[in-house]
């Protein structure tokens, strides 16, 4: 009887550092999408801004010669 107590217990600590181990993978997971989406987002605003700027440009030029 001692040795099965004893052998849940060996079980259920086991199971909670295993349990802690995936916790922690996963929260180093979610913080992995999250550096990429932020990435990807930070991307997509420079590629944004850089086409703002060229058609900004472009318009400028037009402009000037028309004058």
């Amino acid at each position: 009887m001692q040795k099965q107590d004893y052998e849940q217990q060996i079980n259920a600590i086991e199971r909670k550092r295993l349990e802690g181990r995936i916790s922690y993978e996963e929260a180093i997971l979610a913080r992995q999408r999250l550096t990429d989406e932020n990435r990807r987002i930070a991307d997509e605003i420079r590629r944004q801004t850089q086409e703002a700027i060229e058609i900004h440009v472009k318009e400028k030029l037009k402009e000037e010669q028309r004058m």
